[in-house]
């Protein structure tokens, strides 16, 4: 297949940090250029220098909020006037703040919704036109492995994450015709600082350029879903086909002991 990202041009959200960070980092080796798109203006000049200095092509700073429409197509418009088009984008911008029964907090579950969930459909109704115009591109999505099953551990966390995977999906099965692809991600627990705050054991945990390598890998593979950590992938798919009275007796064993 030869080096498909290769002097691309990729607009990545939630590039400030975490797996987004990584993501920009990796693809700074392939002579790429990089419009960087996150709410804070001083960390993503700081992703910048880094990517510059490994060798991104040129590098472009958008500070912005996935929950602005505004600010998404202000970013896509000014990538399309300087470089012409855009042949990649990676939505990684999310939060994962804890959302339990035992403190439910409203405005946090709101708050993750709409980063997690309306940031993906905000920042695909602003690619989107584009890469029709375009006559095609690469649109990739990072959910979770934690988009089966609810959790009580993380209500809000799983539920925009569900809602997130079958949005995709369904823009996958609509746009293959258009020459689109869409490729969902779903990692397990990954160290970033969203994961930082969680008081609960994370198995498998994955540091965020090894992620950045395997979701590029996936991508290279022509995987339409990218899962890892296998073995965190295995355990996540044992429980998603847990009867519903087993798996709630689980949850429940997990929620007494997390105190």
């Amino acid at each position: 297949m030869g080096n498909m990202f290769h002097r691309k041009i990729v607009f990545i959200t939630g590039a400030s940090s975490g797996i987004g960070e990584a993501i920009a980092v990796e693809l700074a080796r392939h002579s790429t250029r990089l419009a960087l798109f996150a709410r804070r203006q001083e960390r993503l000049e700081q992703v910048a220098k880094t990517v510059e200095g490994i060798g991104a092509e040129g590098v472009m700073t958008l500070p912005g909020d996935v929950r602005d429409m505004e600010s998404l197509n202000g970013a896509v418009e000014s990538v399309e006037k300087a470089w012409g088009r855009i042949d990649m984008a990676f939505l990684s911008a999310g939060v994962g703040q804890p959302t339990t029964l035992r403190t439910y907090h409203v405005e946090r579950m709101r708050e993750t919704v709409e980063i997690n969930l309306l940031g993906v459909i905000n920042a695909t109704g602003a690619l989107l036109p584009l890469f029709r115009r375009q006559g095609g591109g690469l649109l990739v999505g990072v959910s979770s492995l934690a988009d089966g099953r609810g959790s009580p551990l993380n209500l809000a966390y799983c539920a925009s994450k569900s809602g997130m995977t079958n949005f995709l999906e369904g823009l996958r099965a609509g746009c293959t015709r258009e020459g689109i692809r869409v490729v969902v991600v779903k990692p397990g627990f990954v160290r970033t600082p969203m994961s930082a705050d969680n008081r609960f054991s994370m198995p498998f945990l994955v540091e965020p350029d090894a992620a950045a390598r395997a979701i590029l890998r996936g991508i290279r593979r022509g995987r339409r879903t990218i899962r890892f950590p296998w073995p965190m992938a295995c355990l996540t798919a044992v429980c998603n086909r847990l009867p519903a009275p087993l798996y709630e007796r689980l949850m429940q064993a997990l929620t007494s002991s997390w105190r």
